[in-house]
């Protein structure tokens, strides 16, 4: 399959004048700072395993933003896609990586509306052949400092293990031929590349459908 980056737009014909979309925190329900300590905190979220109980996912646009039907969150500690439920639609019918949708609500000029949040989560590197991939060491800025040679899943914990404070990331990963993977339309693999990856098919079918607020480049990582 050909594959395409994929993230939320931020053209602001589109999404109107505020990048990201919503507020920091939802206004006229009573929240302080204290929600974000919450045990269902958005910011209890990661990509490498999924929460223990139902996120309390509530968003609010900024009142210069446009409603979209794939919409640019904050505060949220996790890479995922807030959708309509008519993106949600779209999406759900093509195989993804591990994921899980979980209800959101979305206020815009006073109105609520029904969102998803989709978050995909890798728990494991097993679908990589990494002798025929590639790597390098970056450091906290994410400022390539040399090439790295890895050519197994052990090598890979190896190095982190030896570099605590610096991040391995990948520039081309090969997967197995016989990998499941191959099968899926939406995927990631954080924390070697933390960018959401998704298929020709499915973005004609985003288009296909009209769907607004979504943004696709060329990759070369896959």
């Amino acid at each position: 399959m050909t594959f395409y980056l994929l993230t939320a737009s931020t053209d602001d014909n589109v999404i109107g004048a505020s990048y990201p979309q919503c507020k920091g925190m939802p206004s006229g329900e009573g929240l302080t700072k204290d929600w974000f300590d919450m045990p269902d905190s958005m910011t209890k979220l990661n990509n490498r395993t999924f929460p223990k109980i139902e996120p309390d996912l509530r968003f609010e646009l900024e009142e210069d933003s446009i409603l979209t039907d794939l919409v640019s969150p904050s505060n949220i500690s996790a890479r995922g896609l807030l959708l309509s439920k008519r993106a949600k639609m779209v999406l759900q019918v093509f195989p993804m990586m591990p994921h899980k949708f979980y209800s959101a609500q979305l206020k815009h000029s006073g109105v609520i509306y029904e969102y998803f949040w989709l978050h995909p989560v890798r728990e494991s590197f097993d679908s990589i052949d990494f002798s025929n991939s590639q790597f390098h060491l970056a450091n906290l800025a994410m400022v390539k400092i040399r090439d790295l040679h890895i050519s197994s899943q052990a090598d890979y914990i190896q190095v982190k293990a030896e570099n605590r404070m610096k991040h391995v990331r990948a520039d081309k990963l090969t997967l197995f031929s016989n990998s499941e993977e191959r099968k899926h339309h939406v995927t990631m693999f954080p924390p070697l590349h933390s960018k959401i990856l998704i298929s020709q098919e499915l973005k004609n079918s985003i288009q296909e459908n009209n769907l607004t607020g979504f943004d696709f480049s060329d990759q070369s990582i896959l």
